[in-house]
């Protein structure tokens, strides 16, 4: 019975600390939007609580970012080629139109998709004439969580979310692939996993350049 224990507690344990390390994660996560007419690439670079934004075109060149503070929940959003820096505010009680609208179904359907086992989540709402399917692998990777609900808070960059920040329990889950269809099936768009890059960041793309002047929102 105490070497039962003892096996016990050392699963716990290991259980844990990898809970612990893997949730530390530090790097690059690269998504890439394509719809009928562009392409678009959204780079995710991410140091403990920071996680900056960079929207890219399809020579990508860098068309704005946001850099999200998780812990002071601080939004920030950069103009490089304008070089200017606002604060988004965020709307606590902003209501996007059609919201109450969606109906959420968790299957058991799976598939693999870059090595990873996705399950498949479907979201549908008459109002906005859309059906997304999202194919979300269970990891550790929170922090996607955390920036899809604050900038679902946010008039101008709930686009980001995509959606999915509708979704009940969420947390331990990212989308690796998503398809947006109309009613009648047309693909509108799709926004699929392009990379994950574990390496150490730069400290530094987290500041506001010297040289951005403050634009008040």
């Amino acid at each position: 019975m105490i070497f039962i224990k003892q096996f016990l507690l050392s699963v716990s344990l290991l259980i844990f600390i990898h809970t612990l390390y893997a949730s530390d994660f530090e790097g690059n996560i690269t998504f890439v939007k394509e719809t009928l007419y562009d392409t678009t690439y959204f780079s995710f670079s991410v140091k403990e609580n920071l996680v900056r934004i960079d929207e890219k075109n399809s020579r990508h060149q860098i068309l704005q970012s946001l850099i999200v503070d998780i812990a002071t929940k601080n939004i920030t959003a950069l103009s490089p080629t304008l070089k200017l820096y606002t604060t988004i505010e965020k709307r606590i009680n902003y209501s996007r139109e059609h919201q109450e609208d969606f109906v959420c179904a968790k299957t058991e359907n799976y598939k693999y998709i870059n090595g990873y086992k996705c399950l498949q989540w479907r979201m549908r709402n008459q109002g906005l004439n859309c059906e997304i399917s999202y194919w979300v692998y269970e990891g550790n990777l929170n922090f996607l969580n955390e920036v899809y609900q604050l900038l679902g808070k946010t008039e101008d960059y709930a686009k980001y979310c995509l959606y999915f920040d509708q979704i009940p329990q969420t947390k331990g889950y990212f989308p690796v692939l998503m398809i947006e269809r109309t009613l009648l099936r047309d693909e509108k768009l799709r926004v699929s996993l392009q990379n994950i890059n574990t390496k150490k960041i730069n400290a530094q793309i987290f500041n506001v350049p010297k040289e951005y002047k403050y634009l008040r929102s």
